[in-house]
Order: structure tokens, then C-alpha cells, then sequence
């Protein structure tokens, strides 16, 4: 079923789209996300890597997903770092 010339050549779909769409998941870290990803059954339209695709719209994937940090940790900008980490 055609659904547009963006479909057809994969063009990613906009960064607000793309989060909302990664909300609806119901993930709850960057491993599940990562692992949803991977899935053949994606939507090809999701990148796998949005920290990259929306580099000039990123936060977090805490952001991203609409999860919170686990409480002892401290948000990166491309995942969390334990408060004694590096």
C-alpha cells in the first residue's frame, strides 16, 4: 500500500513524531531500546540510533523514551552515568 514518497525512500519521520511514537513503547531503558531496534518488525522509519538522526533536537533517551532515570544515576546525553562513575 503506497503511503507517500517519505515511506517509499525511508525518510525518518520528524523528531516529535519519533518520540512520541518511542513513548508509546513502554520502554523503560537504553537496552530495551536497543533491543527493540534490533527487531526486523520495526518500523523502518524509527531510527535505530536517534541520539544521531536528532543530534540538533536531542536531550537523553530518558527524554526520548519518557522515562525517568533510575534515581541513582545521573543523566548523560546519550545514556546515564553512575553518580561515582567516570
Amino acid at each position: 500500500m503506497w503511503d507517500g514518497d517519505q515511506d517509499f525512500l525511508g525518510v525518518p519521520y520528524p523528531f516529535e513524531v519519533a518520540r512520541e511514537y518511542a513513548h508509546g513503547l513502554g520502554l523503560h531503558s537504553v537496552q530495551e531500546w536497543w533491543d527493540w531496534a534490533a527487531r526486523a518488525d520495526k518500523d523502518p522509519r524509527i531510527s535505530p540510533r536517534p541520539d544521531w538522526t536528532y543530534r540538533k533536537k536531542w536531550i537523553s533517551y530518558q527524554d526520548f523514551l519518557g522515562c525517568d532515570p533510575p534515581e541513582d544515576v545521573v543523566m548523560g546525553s546519550d545514556d546515564t552515568v553512575p553518580d561515582d562513575g567516570p
